[in-house]
C-alpha cells in the first residue's frame, strides 16, 4: 500500500510535501492509505477520516494513524480529506484539503 501523509496541527490539515500526491491515478483500489501525523490536540479523541467527492462523503475510522482511502473516492478526479474527532461531548474537526488525481470522473 502507498501512504499519502497528512499533517494535522490543531484544526488545520495539510499534505505532507514528501508524499507523492502528484502521481495518484484515479481508479486505483485498495492501494492508497491516508496516514495522519496528528499533534497533541488530538490526544484522547476517537477519530474518523472524512473523504468527500461531488457524489457524497465516506467516513473511515483512523486506526494507528491510518485510514484506507475508499475505492468509491478514488474513482473521482478530486476529493477532499478532513479529520473529525470525538472525546466524550467534545468534537474537534479540521479544514478540508483537496487532492487532485490524474484522470477520473
Amino acid at each position: 500500500m502507498q501512504e499519502l501523509r497528512f499533517i494535522v496541527k490543531g484544526q488545520m490539515i495539510k499534505k505532507d510535501p514528501n508524499s507523492q500526491f502528484s502521481k495518484m491515478v484515479a481508479g486505483t483500489s485498495n492501494y492508497y492509505v491516508a496516514a495522519f501525523d496528528m499533534d497533541s490536540a488530538w490526544t484522547g479523541y476517537n477519530c474518523l477520516a472524512k473523504f468527500k467527492t461531488n457524489a457524497g462523503e465516506e467516513f473511515i475510522p483512523i486506526r494507528s494513524g491510518q485510514a484506507v482511502i475508499p475505492e468509491s473516492v478514488l474513482k473521482h478526479k478530486t476529493f477532499e480529506v478532513s479529520v473529525i474527532g470525538k472525546n466524550g461531548t467534545s468534537m474537534l474537526t479540521t479544514n478540508a484539503n483537496k487532492v487532485i488525481q490524474i484522470g477520473g470522473i
